[in-house]
């Protein structure tokens, strides 16, 4: 209760006024009930008229500052939305020259690739026209090797460790009348440029001699030594023609397919075409050359 008094009395400091004159004027002596009245009365109207108007007065200060309070807020956030329009508006205009750079590294990059394109095909024409040289440059090689080997035959099998032409020589001429049963007259008169042994290291790791090599001064006698050997069939002696390294690998593995082949009864032939050496068969003597496909 004395509580809700004294705000009552701060709401109303008009009654607090009227209370201390009427005080004091009792203690002055006046104390008639007219001028007793006379101080209710003006109490009242004070308290009526100031009343409504302090709280009224509150009220509006309080709007007023709620307002300004709003205001400031209001005038804060639009300040921040400003600054956040800024920023987006800066941020846009970072993204757009990234974009910017993006297309140009893009256009840079495509123009670029196509540059690199063609200059790679250039480089792969450059490459496939060398290869094709090469290629041509060895082919040629091998051409001019095999025309050089032409006059010239091998023969394995044939003993012996000669250190002189001479000795190797009548080695062969030996070996022409004995293994391959041609007339002595006819050896006698063989022309040879020249004949030696070649080192051989396929042989050597079989215990085999060292092949001979001879070179002809006649075409038709290298032909007729080696349709000669025929007569080395069933013997560990054979005749072949002289090829460039190249070919006689290639040779050597077609030879051990034809000896399979000659198992059922087949004929065989190997030959040299341009560069290459191919292996033929055919079942009979009125059959025609097959040319056998890896």
């Amino acid at each position: 209760m004395s509580k809700s008094l004294e705000n009552k009395k701060k709401k109303q400091p008009g009654i607090d006024k009227f209370v201390r004159n009427y005080q004091t004027r009792s203690k002055d002596g006046v104390s008639d009930d007219s001028e007793k009245n006379i101080v209710l009365e003006k109490s009242r109207s004070t308290t009526m008229a100031a009343t409504p108007t302090t709280q009224f007065d509150e009220l509006k200060s309080l709007i007023i500052g709620l307002k300004t309070e709003m205001n400031v807020k209001i005038d804060g956030q639009q300040a921040g939305l400003v600054e956040i329009k800024q920023g987006m508006a800066e941020l846009l205009n970072k993204v757009d020259t990234f974009n910017k750079r993006m297309t140009d590294i893009e256009n840079t990059i495509s123009a670029n690739d196509v540059l690199v394109k063609q200059r790679f095909h250039e480089m792969q024409n450059k490459l496939n026209r060398a290869e094709s040289r090469i290629s041509q440059i060895e082919k040629e090689q091998i051409r001019n090797e095999i025309r050089d080997r032409k006059y010239n035959l091998m023969v394995y099998g044939i003993p012996g460790q000669e250190r002189y032409v001479t000795e190797t020589e009548k080695v062969i001429k030996t070996f022409a009348v004995e293994q391959l049963k041609l007339p002595l007259e006819e050896v006698t008169k063989l022309l040879f440029v020249h004949t030696h042994r070649v080192p051989n290291r396929h042989c050597r790791d079989e215990g085999k001699p060292d092949p001979i090599i001879i070179k002809f001064g006649r075409w038709a006698e290298r032909e007729q030594f080696l349709l000669a050997a025929r007569n080395l069939k069933g013997t560990d002696k054979r005749i072949v023609t002289d090829l460039p390294t190249q070919l006689k690998k290639k040779r050597s593995d077609l030879a051990k397919i034809a000896f399979e082949m000659r198992k059922d009864n087949k004929w065989t032939r190997i030959k040299v075409v341009d560069v290459d050496i191919v292996l033929e068969s055919k079942d009979n003597k009125e059959s025609s050359w097959v040319r056998y496909e890896d």
